[in-house]
């Protein structure tokens, strides 16, 4: 969370010697590092600025929120907590692995498992069923998951990517 202010100067002692390009530089690492780490930006001030440092990060638009009203300051909390779990998964590294033999689980909060129906590609996802689908189907390393299945998850839920057993399918 922050103002995007540069307090006394740019680059100022007081502000850590940090300007709203060099933190952007900063989100921009963490999210090509591996894993990747994505920036969320709740912000009270220069919408530019704060928007600079969302999209370096790689997540868009920053929430913006009036000091005056806690009750928005909440509620943007709560939309980037339900962004956060991230749509893309890798694979385990390491050993041959069977395409065909591998799911991914969903847990909600507070829900029982349930096991992501695998589809051929991004064109098969279904938007009543979802699904999950490779990055490469010769040579995947990537899971990606179907929109209206990465709508569901939620971050107070769990993610895991399961080997050994034949892909489940869609119905």
């Amino acid at each position: 969370m922050t103002d995007a202010a540069t307090g006394l100067g740019e680059g100022d002692p007081e502000d850590c010697d940090s300007t709203v390009p060099q933190a952007s530089e900063v989100a921009a690492t963490a999210l090509a590092a591996n894993p990747s780490i994505q920036t969320y930006v709740l912000g009270l001030g220069d919408a530019a600025s704060l928007n600079m440092l969302s999209q370096a990060g790689g997540t868009g638009t920053a929430f913006s929120a009036d000091t005056a009203e806690s009750d928005k300051v909440i509620e943007a909390m709560h939309q980037i907590r339900k962004r956060a779990l991230p749509c893309e998964y890798a694979l385990p590294a390491g050993g041959e692995q069977n395409p065909k033999l591998v799911n991914l689980e969903f847990t909600p909060t507070g829900g029982d498992t349930k096991t992501v129906p695998g589809v051929a590609s991004a064109d098969t996802c279904r938007p009543n069923i979802g699904g999950w689908y490779y990055d490469d189907t010769t040579h995947p390393k990537r899971i990606h998951v179907c929109p209206a299945t990465c709508e569901a998850f939620d971050t107070a839920g769990a993610v895991n990517v399961v080997l050994g057993c034949p892909t489940i399918l869609p119905d």
